[in-house]
């Protein structure tokens, strides 16, 4: 696997900023299952008109929360499908190529090369700043620990980044972010970071981002429970949004998180299994660590702005896929990217 996709090597930027252009353009997507047109227009635009006032707002869309937890479980199913059109990545092509998706752009000439970045500097230069504000505790020692790295840069902001992209997208263009969409980058960041507390201990890792990490500076006892406080204080974040289902929704990318380091500390399934076993098995841990929080706040930050069950599944997929092929490279690079440019050990996430 890692020859096959060698020359992936530090092609990120690259990759992110393609699916930008091109996956928010995918007119050949079909409705939802669980979302019907009537309920989701009804109950996200009665959202819309309230998000100025996330605190008072209370959301009354239950049919979408009910349905939510087989949503999560059928995405990752080999025989899941999106109101009749297949999902490519849900077969795992394993034998054969994929059908491609046919992204029709809605113009005959290719889309300008943007730096998605750029699209959203207004809007993510100021969280790291809002993040430390949400982690006020009375231990101020945990405070701080806790925002560590929002105090010394806060990363590349890429999980933000994307809910941003697709919250311009939903909205129309020039549309402002919804306050209850702002809140949600939040989110999926104090997420992402609580996880990283946590696996820094499960890997023993000495640094991460170019820094040391928070189990080599403060023991692993505080970075787990400042890894805990961070989830604490994005669940009550999380519940202020005031909307049920994606409430339900990063909950479940919560889960996913654990259930995914599990299946990587668990290398007893490699032995005596084939390559598509294997490859499959990888693919899930993929989905569960990954692309399940970068899929889920996506297609949340669309369910905010009321938008339409095409929308809401293009958002999903966009992230899916986009994470998917994230932690695909992410691998490639802990065994040849330079630790100097990875700011983190290499081999640290070796499967």
């Amino acid at each position: 696997m890692i020859r096959s996709i060698r020359s992936l090597k530090g092609a990120k930027s690259a990759m992110f900023e393609t699916i930008v252009n091109a996956a928010i353009k995918n007119e050949d997507v079909s409705r939802h299952k669980v979302w019907s047109n009537e309920q989701s227009h009804n109950s996200h635009k009665s959202h819309k008109r309230h998000s100025n006032d996330i605190h008072n707002h209370i959301d009354n869309d239950t049919n979408i929360a009910t349905n939510i937890d087989s949503v999560n479980t059928g995405i990752i199913s080999t025989s899941y499908s999106f109101g009749g059109s297949s999902d490519p990545l849900n077969s795992w092509s394993l034998h054969s190529p994929p059908s491609p998706h046919n992204l029709s752009p809605y113009t005959s000439t290719p889309p300008p090369k943007t730096c998605p970045f750029k699209l959203t500097q207004t809007e993510v230069t100021t969280m790291s700043s809002e993040m430390i504000q949400l982690l006020t505790s009375s231990h101020a020692g945990l405070s701080k620990c806790a925002g560590y790295f929002f105090e010394n840069g806060g990363g590349k902001f890429i999980r933000p980044t994307m809910v941003v992209l697709c919250s311009k997208a939903v909205n129309g263009g020039e549309s402002p972010l919804l306050p209850t969409q702002r809140r949600l980058a939040e989110i999926t960041e104090m997420i992402h970071t609580a996880s990283l507390f946590h696996d820094d201990v499960l890997d023993s890792s000495p640094t991460r981002r170019s820094l040391p990490s928070v189990n080599s500076l403060h023991g692993n006892k505080l970075a787990i429970l400042a890894g805990d406080f961070l989830l604490a204080k994005a669940s009550v974040s999380l519940s202020r949004l005031r909307n049920l289902s994606v409430v339900e929704l990063m909950s479940t990318v919560i889960e996913h998180l654990v259930q995914g380091e599990v299946m990587q500390l668990n290398n007893d399934v490699y032995v005596n299994k084939c390559v598509d076993e294997v490859m499959e098995y990888y693919l899930r841990k993929n989905f569960y660590k990954t692309a399940s929080l970068m899929a889920n706040s996506c297609m949340s930050s669309s369910i905010l702005s009321g938008s339409e069950p095409e929308l809401i599944e293009a958002t999903y997929l966009y992230g899916k896929h986009l994470g998917t092929a994230f932690q695909l490279i992410d691998d490639v690079l802990d065994y040849e990217g330079e630790e100097e440019k990875m700011g983190k050990p290499r081999y640290a996430d070796n499967i």
